[in-house]
């Protein structure tokens, strides 16, 4: 089985995946991650983020991390090539000049997205309007841009409904109450 977690930046991804991991010790997460890339690269991410880094990030969570993962059992990924399409596609739409992403990046990381998203047996997506327990973290990673994480949270929503997403799992509420979720449906032994 192969899982990922999606979503705005402060909606508390990492800490679901910590709980999650606590609750399902079968499973594994990779050592490394969204973020040891963006370091390890000095990648400009959120609204600073270009042409660069979201090809970078979006070849990274195809490639390395879902090539490397799939044929792995019980893993869960810290992010998809979901959430790299979709701050491409807010960059496209709010800072195309600057961010140097142009609509041909944008329709190719789409297309790359519908032809692998189903890949995932669930994507565990935290929806920003569900989130009202969260602590906002003002760190390198997220901005606490409340105006800014809903236009992310909108390209998201629009995003899992113009495709389609069937493997889209939705989390919401407290730490004990994802992992409830999580539990109740019992998706964890697809």
């Amino acid at each position: 089985m192969l899982f990922t977690v999606a979503g705005t930046q402060n909606v508390g991804k990492t800490t679901f995946l910590q709980d999650f991991l606590k609750a399902f010790p079968e499973f594994t997460k990779p050592e490394v991650d969204y973020r040891k890339i963006i370091l390890s690269k000095g990648l400009k991410i959120n609204r600073e983020g270009n042409l660069y880094s979201q090809e970078s990030l979006f070849n990274f969570t195809l490639n390395d991390l879902f090539s490397r993962y799939s044929d792995v059992s019980h893993t869960i990924l810290d992010r998809s090539i979901l959430d790299a399409y979709v701050y491409t596609y807010w960059l496209y739409k709010n800072k195309p000049e600057e961010s140097g992403i142009t609509e041909f990046t944008v329709l190719k990381q789409h297309q790359t997205v519908n032809n692998n998203i189903g890949r995932f047996d669930r994507i565990f997506y935290i929806p920003l309007s569900k989130c009202q327990n969260v602590v906002v973290v003002d760190d390198e990673f997220r901005d606490t841009d409340l105006e800014y994480r809903a236009q992310i949270g909108d390209i998201f929503n629009n995003t899992i409904k113009e495709l389609n997403l069937k493997n889209v799992f939705e989390v919401y509420g407290n730490r004990e109450e994802r992992i409830e979720l999580v539990r109740n449906a019992g998706i964890t032994s697809i």
